[in-house]
């Protein structure tokens, strides 16, 4: 069965306190096939959304935040792969000493990070695209924030994943002066943060779902099977019956089978000739 995409509700952005939009803290994200868009899902994922941040008790402005999104594959107990696959993207802001910096990778200033999407079948699926983007989104909340440098290393570069990890990084806006032409290891250059460019091509196949608008779909997918598979009980129970019965009297089944009319053709024979003896005994 296909999945259409109308079938559970997307995600709904809420005003905080301090009247800023904001995503729920928890919610789930749909994953298809990048080539199959309209495709039945390959994944299901709980996102959690971590936002932390410490104020200047002078002016109220924010001098150190991080987010951390940690992502934890929902797969049913009797799957193949059967255990949950878990992983985090994460950044910080710092300004202390009124030198605003980010880092895309980091929950702490200058603590080396890496970004990686621990489940292999997702990679090229857009969905480190997606979990970026969030890290963008968020980081650009500092404009004149310096970007700290990223750092590509030669291991990373091995067969079929230094294009995609380099296409990966550059899609956001992020240029690199690369150490040799092969472009197998670099550094980023140095930029702001509202030099970052944020990326919507994840929608095509990836849709944030409301967690309660995913469990009430669950739960009625649920009972919808169950009352098909009580019907499915009651069919079966039929035809263990008809059998029974079969085998209690086979030479009956097979002339009702050959002839499945047989009486009813009788019984109307039976009835034509009584009106027919009506009719004539009605004239004599």
């Amino acid at each position: 069965m296909t999945i259409t995409r109308a079938l559970i509700p997307e995600i709904k952005i809420n005003e905080t306190k301090h009247g800023s939009a904001a995503k729920p803290a928890t919610y789930v994200v749909e994953v298809r096939r990048k080539s199959e868009s309209d495709g039945d899902p390959v994944a299901y994922l709980l996102i959690q959304r971590e936002v932390q941040q410490r104020l200047d008790e002078r002016d109220g402005s924010v001098f150190e935040a991080s987010i951390e999104i940690t992502y934890t594959e929902i797969v049913p107990k009797d799957s193949s792969w059967d255990v949950s696959k878990k992983g985090w993207f994460t950044a910080c802001y710092s300004n202390l000493g009124n030198e605003p910096k980010v880092s895309l990778s980091a929950t702490r200033p200058y603590n080396m990070g890496y970004v990686i999407v621990e489940m292999e079948r997702l990679r090229g699926q857009r969905f480190g695209t997606y979990l970026m983007n969030e890290i963008v989104s968020w980081a650009k909340r500092w404009p004149d924030a310096t970007i700290l440098p990223i750092h590509l290393l030669d291991g990373q570069a091995y067969e079929g994943n230094k294009e995609r990890r380099n296409r990966f990084y550059e899609q956001f806006g992020i240029e690199f002066d690369y150490v040799d032409h092969g472009k197998a290891s670099g550094i980023s250059k140095s930029m702001y943060a509202a030099q970052l460019v944020n990326i919507n091509s994840w929608t095509a196949n990836i849709r944030e779902l409301d967690l309660y608008g995913y469990m009430t779909f669950l739960l009625t997918e649920r009972q919808k099977y169950s009352r098909e598979i009580s019907g499915l009980h009651t069919q079966l129970e039929n035809s263990r019956r008809y059998m029974e019965n079969v085998r209690a009297a086979p030479f009956r089944w097979a002339f009702e089978q050959r002839f499945p009319n047989f009486v009813e053709t009788v019984v109307k024979l039976v009835l034509l000739g009584l009106v027919v003896y009506s009719v004539v005994s009605a004239f004599r």
